[in-house]
């Protein structure tokens, strides 16, 4: 049979098991969040340099001729033969 010291202890230690879970939980939410974050932040600034990549593509455009993508599919390119 226990006796209430015995009683108190495994009470003691079952909120020491939660808390040290609680803890746990929120450092592996902590390592998570930083990790997606970064790799977001990664993401953006990789999107940010294709659509500068681009601006500059299509200012260096200035006097060629646009051609619409139905008409481009059917063009046929002739070899220098």
């Amino acid at each position: 049979m226990m006796n209430d010291k015995q009683i108190k202890i495994e009470e003691h230690e079952h909120l020491a098991l939660l808390v040290y879970i609680k803890g746990l939980e929120k450092q592996i939410e902590k390592r998570a969040v930083n990790k997606y974050l970064k790799r977001i932040e990664y993401l953006v600034a990789a999107n940010n340099e294709l659509m500068y990549e681009l601006e500059q593509c299509e200012l260096e455009k200035v006097g060629n001729i646009s051609i619409p993508y139905s008409v481009a599919d059917s063009i046929l390119l002739e070899e220098n033969v």
